[in-house]
């Protein structure tokens, strides 16, 4: 007759004690990926970037005092850790290089983004939209100037002057193109509003807004406007003063993303209709 042998149980409860290792090392696992996708490992901060730095408790700090309207460049703040932070705290600085403040911000101070007019509460006044090297300067319009009201802030038009002059006995209407390409920043108190651009995690992208990106989407017609303010350099601002002393301006709207530049001639219109045109210095 054959003999029966018995399991071993020493074995058997080996192999019992390797599983529940296994199945332990398993939880554990589980459980410090939970922990770090929730940001609860075990009291250390994450040092994760964050533009209102609420969540790393890091912030930019002034080095010095910039005053305001000096434009933000890099190297201007220390990025600390702090105990707490302001509301809208910044912790990227390329969030702010190229920005302007409006106000004055103090050495030591932490930067947050309503300073720097990124903030739920973005400073309207129109100082902070005028592009670099240019000045506002408004002229008056009227429904027939304004292109029936249809023209918008960020919109781009040429400037057409018209004079009453002599020539010879004859009384000449002359007409001509004196600036071409120039930006609305305003259509009577409708005004252009920068459009930050943001990367894929919602941070605003330093020095990122355009004319085109600039121009207003959500005005209606304003037939009824009276004034348009205009980007220009100082000289076109000494140019269209002249014009307006010495006769009228007028508008007219440019197809969007048209920035060619034409060459007009001018045109002269006397007592019997038009009159071959006399070349002019080119501005």
């Amino acid at each position: 007759m054959a003999t029966i042998t018995a399991s071993n149980p020493q074995r058997t409860n080996r192999w019992l004690l390797i599983g529940a290792a296994v199945l332990a090392l398993v939880a554990g696992i589980l459980v410090a990926v939970v922990l770090a996708n929730t940001g609860g490992g075990g009291g250390g901060s994450t040092n994760t970037k964050s533009t209102t730095g609420t969540s790393d408790q890091f912030a930019l700090v002034a080095k010095e005092t910039i005053p305001a309207g000096k434009k933000i460049t890099l190297g201007m703040f220390d990025r600390v850790k702090v105990d707490s932070t302001v509301p809208e705290a910044v912790s990227d600085e390329s969030v702010a290089v190229g920005q302007v403040p409006s106000v004055e911000i103090l050495k030591g101070e932490q930067l947050s983004l309503s300073r720097i007019g990124l903030g739920s509460k973005s400073d309207p006044t129109l100082a902070r939209s005028i592009p670099d090297g240019r000045v506002a300067a408004t002229i008056p319009v009227d429904q027939v100037k304004s292109i029936s009201g249809l023209i918008v802030a960020g919109d781009h038009v040429d400037l057409i002057g018209t004079f009453k002059e002599k020539r010879g006995d004859q009384d000449v209407t002359r007409v001509e193109t004196v600036l071409q390409n120039v930006q609305i920043l305003a259509f009577t108190t409708d005004t252009i509003e920068p459009a930050t651009v943001k990367d894929a995690s919602g941070t605003p992208v330093a020095g990122s807004s355009t004319a085109s990106d600039q121009r207003r989407t959500d005005t209606k017609p304003n037939p009824s406007g009276s004034t348009v303010t205009l980007a220009l350099t100082p000289q076109q601002v000494q140019t269209i003063s002249a014009v307006e002393d010495r006769g009228t301006l007028s508008l007219s709207l440019r197809q969007l993303g048209d920035s060619s530049t034409h060459d007009v001639v001018p045109t002269y219109y006397g007592e019997f209709g038009a009159i071959p045109p006399t070349p002019v210095p080119t501005r």
